[in-house]
């Protein structure tokens, strides 16, 4: 079971579902109350990720993977921090938590405007949440305990990605010590609209075990359009 960990309905795996041995996919939005509300209660991404912990205890019996998308990034890495024994694989896209973001500043979100969302309240109630939650600055705690995170993590950035720096994503991947960083080519940070295609065909990686987690980059090099 994947448990999907974003700000926005994700399409990441949702068009390889057919895929031969592909894991089922539970959504789950980083609001609490519902796609534009949150619950004033929680008011830090620790909180945030131990209602996803909650979560995960209450509906499955075994270990999940975990995907997180920029905001859902930065929870799910809290989440492998506060309760590791929950997850299998960690995947990463763009996570947010680790770099300075001028939030005042609107960078370019999707890098394909024909297959981006629509705008909608989901789009501004996310942002006001991102900067709420602290969101723009380093998280000063999780940095530090980086290597603490055992799972088995994918990192995946787009290359036409405005709003994740590369540096940010070289300082996880130098720092957890089970990690592959994927570029997935043409994409910017919404990988998952950008390349559900490619994004997708990369959850292979949640098939193996510890030992075969690396053995996924055969399975999604297609015409040489992520660089493993």
């Amino acid at each position: 079971m994947a448990i999907l960990v974003t700000s926005w309905a994700s399409t990441m795996f949702r068009r390889s579902r057919s895929t031969e041995g592909e894991k089922p996919l539970s959504s789950f939005s980083c609001f609490a109350k519902s796609s534009t509300e949150r619950d004033a209660r929680l008011t830090t991404i620790a909180d945030l990720a131990a209602r996803t912990a909650a979560y995960i205890r209450n509906r499955f019996d075994e270990p999940v993977d975990v995907v997180g998308n920029s905001f859902g990034g930065w929870q799910a890495m809290r989440l492998a921090l506060a309760h590791p024994d929950l997850i299998d694989h960690l995947v990463l896209e763009a996570p947010a938590g680790l770099h300075d973001r001028d939030l005042s500043v609107a960078p370019r979100v999707f890098a394909r405007e024909e297959t981006a969302p629509a705008p909608g309240p989901h789009q501004q109630a996310h942002a006001e949440a991102y900067g709420a939650y602290g969101g723009g600055r380093v998280d000063a705690e999780l940095a530090g305990r980086l290597s603490e995170i055992e799972a088995p993590t994918l990192l995946l950035l787009g290359t036409e990605d405005e709003m994740a720096p590369a540096s940010a994503m070289r300082t996880i991947k130098a720092a957890l010590p089970n990690c592959r960083f994927t570029y997935v080519y043409g994409a910017g940070h919404g990988l998952e609209y950008d390349a559900p295609d490619r994004v997708g065909r990369l959850g292979v990686f949640c098939k193996f075990d510890d030992d075969a987690a690396w053995g996924f980059s055969s399975h999604c090099r297609p015409g040489g359009n992520i660089k493993a």
